[in-house]
């Protein structure tokens, strides 16, 4: 876990940390463009405190970097101890991290499925670019983005601080936004997921 968390591993780099908080926060904007331009959510600004801002990143970063810590290193790295293929260990990571969120409010089948796919996207990002710090870097402006600088549900869930405020929502899920899960819980995250995880396996190679 140390060797895999420290610089030695080429790609923990503060370029590559960066690289990982563009492609959350990026993917969670762009899902979020795509509910707010199909009419399923409007949004209007809340509040901007400084210092409840960084705080909450660092709560949330701690968070994210805990859940890929479990899945993503130390799952990943004694998967491939056992002498699993990196996909092997990649496709049993992300179903336990698909696992993890069952009890979360609002749970649903396509839900688990993007949690599923989220979960593949950052093994490929430990796979192709060889960098925990990434993939924590962008399980965090994924999950910050939704939760504190949007205001919507993150996994379910909403938090008390946020910069934007949910203002009106439609009444029924759709391919852009899930009332009760947030933009997760979409076809329009998974097929993100897809294509964001297969650019970064295409830049890899």
């Amino acid at each position: 876990i140390l060797k895999a968390l420290g610089t030695k591993t080429k790609g923990n780099t503060l370029k590559m940390f960066a690289v990982g908080l563009g492609i959350g926060l990026g993917m969670n904007l762009l899902c979020a463009l795509i509910a707010i331009l199909h009419g399923d959510i409007a949004l209007t600004f809340h509040s901007f405190r400084p210092v409840s801002f960084l705080l909450v990143f660092v709560a949330v970063l701690i968070q994210s970097a805990a859940e890929e810590l479990i899945c993503r290193v130390f799952m990943y790295q004694r998967l491939l101890r056992f002498h699993c293929k990196p996909i092997v260990a990649a496709v049993i990571n992300a179903s336990f991290f698909a696992i993890l969120h069952l009890m979360n409010p609002g749970i649903t089948p396509l839900s688990v499925v993007s949690l599923f796919l989220s979960g593949m996207m950052f093994s490929v990002m430990i796979i192709y670019m060889d960098s925990p710090w990434a993939a924590m870097a962008a399980h965090a402006a994924w999950n910050f983005c939704q939760n504190i600088i949007l205001g919507l549900p993150n996994s379910g869930m909403v938090m008390p601080y946020s910069v934007f405020k949910l203002d009106a929502a439609s009444a029924t899920d759709s391919f852009a936004y899930s009332v009760s899960f947030g933009l997760e819980s979409t076809i329009t995250a998974s097929v993100t997921l897809l294509i964001v995880a297969g650019l970064i396996a295409w830049w890899g190679i």
